[in-house]
């Protein structure tokens, strides 16, 4: 959810006629063809001369790499997911498990991990992708908000059987990022409306509801420590496919060192991308922020969008949040 991290196309290795080939649908060995782009990792050659990949040889907080896999991956399979990994003074453990979005929130269903000093030992889950309810997701992996270092090489992704058993409704994982229910109001052509008030769900996000000088409430960031404090409101394929969209909110500014976060994440072909934003820094009154994003034209069918703050000093205050239908798209993707 960090406009630093990033997401590498997996490669899928098959037979011809599209058979998995020894059942293994992602491997990556990490060296210095790796793309790192602004993950916050460096490729560094061990004891051994084999490379390895590095997180935490920077003071960002979080510092995190995603591999996405397909539905046609995930869909009814068991997959299981191992790395080999080494730690060095790890304060608690390392980023390694799966992140999908589930009926509108962001979920973190499986994952494994380890702490303090260690030497090079596998790490392994089983996701059943029938019985979790979902069909894609990303593999995470790197640090966050943790003090050390850990080295990671040969991610691999095996498909271990057929799912054993469909998805019942199951109640959503603790471990959520606060998302509130996207509820479709299709008059006038707006498809998404949202005050914040008091029964807003906050969940995990780090903000809370705070009432202002006009005796209304607004969702306030920048009330804590967290490096990292967000709320995700995700949007449907039907409600985005092949449409332009103006995304608007209300928004006001204390002492902001940079520029607060509204705008989108979606996946596309297999990266993580933020498409379409805007943002204010400083210290300003209530006024309005919106970015229009053409769906067609970007090539992308569904998307999230993010309000909050990442490694900025200040407070952000919103209200209002809006989405409505502008147009039909102009274009196709490529």
């Amino acid at each position: 959810m960090n406009r630093h991290l990033v997401s590498l196309i997996v490669t899928v290795a098959t037979l011809a006629g599209g058979t998995l080939a020894a059942e293994t649908v992602l491997k990556v060995s990490f060296d210095e063809k790796t793309d790192l782009q602004k993950s916050g990792a460096v490729i560094e050659v061990q004891e051994d001369d084999k490379p390895a990949l590095l997180f935490g040889d920077t003071e960002k907080p979080q510092s995190m790499m995603f591999f996405w896999l397909t539905k046609e991956q995930c869909k009814g399979k068991q997959l299981k997911i191992s790395v080999q990994a080494k730690g060095i003074g790890l304060s608690k453990g390392f980023i390694f498990g799966l992140q999908a979005n589930k009926n509108g929130q962001i979920v973190w269903p499986a994952g494994t991990s380890g702490s303090g000093t260690f030497d090079w030992k596998p790490f392994s889950f089983t996701a059943d992708f029938g019985a979790l309810g979902i069909d894609s997701a990303a593999i995470r992996i790197g640090l966050q908000n943790t003090q050390g270092k850990v080295l990671f090489r040969n991610l691999k992704v095996e498909v271990a059987g057929d799912s054993s058993t469909t998805a019942a409704p199951a109640p959503m994982a603790s471990d959520t990022v606060a998302i509130a229910p996207v509820t479709v109001t299709p008059t006038k052509g707006t498809i998404l409306s949202l005050s914040f008030d008091e029964k807003t769900d906050l969940q995990k996000s780090g903000a809370v509801i705070e009432v202002q000088e006009d005796d209304k409430p607004a969702v306030l960031f920048g009330s804590t420590d967290n490096p990292q404090s967000m709320m995700f409101f995700w949007l449907t394929k039907e409600q985005c496919e092949g449409k332009m969209l103006k995304v608007s909110i209300l928004a006001k500014g204390i002492g902001l060192s940079t520029g607060f976060i509204f705008g989108l994440q979606a996946s596309k072909n297999g990266q993580n991308i933020w498409p379409a934003g805007t943002s204010g820094s400083g210290s300003f009154d209530w006024k309005p922020f919106s970015f229009t994003a053409d769906f067609g034209a970007l090539g992308i069918d569904a998307a999230a969008i993010r309000i909050g703050l990442q490694n900025t000093q200040g407070k952000v205050l919103f209200r209002d949040l809006k989405v409505e239908v502008v147009d039909a798209g102009s274009g196709q993707g490529t």
